[in-house]
């Protein structure tokens, strides 16, 4: 079963935690539930601000239930509702393994027997995204990662992500 953490706790237990503040984690299978219900059953506000994290789960996912999932976030009421999550290249879904990291990573899970099933082509998750009605804010792709976090102080670098993929922002089209 997959899961996917969104919105607030029904009670976190702390004095400083209010509904804006706190977050809620939703148990679903995204390929055989669907979010917006899951959610609302959840007490989720289509209207509210939320920030969607969905970490390690899309390249795992068939292409439709990626697409439902990031159309649903696209079509939420508020222009501050937003989803930050990672992706792979479509060419590496498709065997590719000319990228840092891809031919260790294939093989891994083939043994695993657990394929990867849907990522953005490379270049194109603005135009990805615009289709299912969100904006892009930030994508930060590998090198990207290396220069913004992996850059020690003596300017040597702190090791390397994986060449293929991104780490994406995007806000609902409201």
């Amino acid at each position: 079963m997959t899961r996917g953490p969104t919105g607030w706790p029904p009670s976190c237990g702390r004095s400083w935690c209010s509904r804006s503040t706190c977050r809620r984690y939703v148990e679903i299978d995204f390929t055989r539930e669907d979010l917006g219900e899951r959610l609302a059953a959840s007490g989720y506000d289509p209207s509210a601000a939320t920030l969607f994290v969905w970490s390690g789960v899309a390249p795992y996912l068939p292409e439709e239930a990626v697409r439902d999932v990031l159309a649903f976030v696209g079509a939420q009421g508020s222009p501050d509702t937003s989803i930050v999550f990672d992706y792979i290249f479509r060419e590496v879904v498709e065997g590719d393994d000319a990228y840092y990291g891809a031919p260790e990573l294939l093989a891994r899970l083939k043994e695993m027997g657990e394929p990867l099933r849907s990522g953005i082509p490379r270049g194109r998750t603005k135009q990805y995204l615009a289709e299912l009605g969100l904006r892009l804010e930030e994508d930060l792709g590998p090198q990207d990662a290396i220069e913004r976090y992996l850059i020690r102080s003596d300017g040597s670098v702190y090791g390397r992500p994986m060449g293929f993929g991104g780490l994406a922002h995007a806000r609902a089209h409201t």
